[in-house]
């Protein structure tokens, strides 16, 4: 009888290396593919943000750090000889892949300042997670450290959970600015910003807490393979419609321009005179007649550039004389544009319209349309051009 009950024990733990290997290579195989695909992707953008750019190539150093990590895993079998040794060893670089993917999240969405105060903190903590994990193996002479392998994990949690909240909070005050300053669709940046730190952030902390024990990390192991799939590939897809907003998160005064709502930045505490607004709305008319709205890109920060009016000015003009941001007097602009195209041209389809009309999809023309009329473009069509009627 011990010696079938040993046979059992053996073949168990021979189960559970079979199903380490596999979670390992898994691992391997994917983490290397998100580092391909990321690179791959770098070919297949609209337009070229500088930031953005910056952060993908953050992104596929993190996962060629998590493909060594797990290749080293492997070949020298880790977790297989102690679940403490492999804890350890996993913490040592999940925590620089941690910092990676939360400041590439940061430098899609944070000025200079901010990213530059995160990368510091984020270096002191990883000095002093190795710090821990030196005096653990002087101490103990190997990585069987059980004291200094639970420290360095509750530095990494710590880290985890300040991060998070770091980016929620940036995330919410950004969003505000952008949604003002930018004059085109950023709902695929709302959702990317929304959805990132959300996906990573569970299955992270999941597989964290889970490092120490063998089965439970099996369980965590998936879920966070697949949060990290739909992580990259949210940031891919970013990439394919963001629109340059390099100056406008540089600017270190934009958090001084951040109102509660739109219709604070339509009441300015201040006034232009009568002369510097005509001055300013002549700019414009000749930018608007020259037809500067079809620029998808186009910014505010662009545009004062263009027609040589301080920002600022530009903004309390639109407030004082139109009653609204930016980007909501952009988008009134392409509307109207949009109806008198279809109904000059009825046989342009919906993404030559958007393309015209500067807006970056037929999505964007939809979403417009379906907001101000309550139709589809389709139906604003056929119903104008039925009357012969312009609303």
């Amino acid at each position: 009888m011990p010696f079938f009950n040993q046979n059992n024990h053996f073949s168990k733990r021979n189960n559970m290396v079979d199903s380490l290997y596999i979670v390992q290579n898994s691992c391997f195989v994917t983490t290397t593919i998100m580092a391909i695909v990321l690179a791959i992707s770098r070919f297949h953008v609209k337009w070229i943000n500088k930031n953005y750019e910056t952060s993908r190539w953050i992104l596929v150093f993190a996962m060629m750090v998590l493909a060594v990590h797990y290749l080293l895993q492997m070949l020298l079998g880790l977790r297989a000889k102690s679940d403490m040794i492999g804890a350890t060893v996993n913490i040592l670089f999940y925590a620089p892949v941690a910092i990676l993917i939360t400041y590439s999240i940061l430098h899609v969405e944070c000025n200079v300042r901010n990213r530059n105060r995160y990368r510091t903190a984020s270096i002191a903590t990883y000095l002093l997670i190795l710090a821990i994990f030196g005096v653990g193996y002087l101490t103990k002479g190997d990585l069987q450290m059980p004291i200094a392998s639970y420290a360095m994990l509750a530095l990494l949690v710590i880290y985890i959970v300040v991060a998070t909240y770091i980016l929620v909070t940036i995330n919410t005050k950004k969003r505000k600015i952008i949604s003002q300053e930018i004059g085109g669709d950023i709902q695929t940046y709302i959702n990317y910003t929304r959805s990132s730190v959300l996906i990573l952030a569970g299955p992270s902390l999941m597989a964290v807490f889970a490092i120490h024990s063998r089965t439970l990390l099996l369980f965590a192991a998936p879920f966070f393979l697949i949060s990290l799939i739909i992580f990259i590939t949210t940031f891919v897809a970013l990439g394919h419609n963001l629109q340059p907003m390099t100056e406008l998160l540089n600017n270190e005064d934009s958090d001084d321009l951040t109102p509660n709502n739109e219709a604070s930045q339509a009441q300015p505490t201040n006034k232009l005179s009568a002369e510097r607004s005509n001055a300013i709305a002549e700019a414009i008319k000749k930018w608007h007649d020259e037809k500067g709205f079809r620029d998808s890109s186009i910014t505010i920060t662009a545009l004062s550039k263009l027609i040589r009016i301080d920002r600022r000015e530009l903004s309390l003009h639109l407030g004082q004389h139109h009653n609204c941001s930016f980007r909501i007097w952009l988008s009134e602009l392409r509307f109207n544009e949009a109806k008198r195209l279809m109904l000059e041209h009825p046989e342009f389809s919906n993404e030559a319209l958007s393309a015209d009309c500067g807006l970056s999809s037929h999505a964007q023309l939809y979403n417009i349309f379906r907001s101000k009329t309550g139709m589809s473009p389709k139906e604003w069509k056929e119903r104008n051009i039925a009357n012969n009627t312009c609303e």
